[in-house]
């Protein structure tokens, strides 16, 4: 694992959505140690009161209690807030699953951490930076349309 961390202001923003606890930490432990400002639910509906359209990417669990991470990609669609997805999971398949509806890319558990680490930079590079504005902002309810950065 090649990384330097990313100064704080630009510490690009990542939720992280695991109901395995143990994964979750392991996860967030590494994102961290990349240089991300990491917010870890265990929930997708958490993840959702957390202002999703505050982050640079989101990392799912494929299968969660009460909402799948497909379930969580569908309402983060319906709710305009156009983050890159990444879903993970341990279910072979989970590829063209993901691609129904339009996930940005997908890890088949179990997976390295130069692999998670390549993805997320991958997903990050695709999008303007999340504004330090509406990170830091009130909890008002905001709508972000996030499109991918221009080339």
């Amino acid at each position: 694992m090649s990384s330097s961390p990313a100064a704080p202001s630009e510490r690009l923003r990542v939720l992280l959505v695991e109901d395995d606890t143990d994964c979750r930490e392991t996860l967030d432990e590494a994102l961290t140690m990349f240089g991300y400002a990491v917010t870890a639910v265990g929930d997708p509906r958490r993840a959702l009161a957390v202002h999703p359209e505050r982050f640079d990417v989101v990392i799912t669990d494929m299968h969660m209690p009460g909402m799948s991470g497909l379930d969580l990609k569908r309402e983060l669609d319906r709710r305009h807030v156009f983050v890159p997805v990444v879903l993970i999971s341990s279910e072979d398949g989970v590829g063209s699953r993901s691609v129904e509806v339009a996930c940005f890319d997908y890890l088949q558990k179990p997976f390295d951490l130069d692999q998670l680490q390549a993805t997320v930079r991958h997903a990050c590079a695709r999008v303007e930076p999340c504004s330090e504005d509406l990170a830091t902002g009130d909890d008002q309810d905001v709508s972000v349309d996030r499109r991918p950065a221009r080339s």
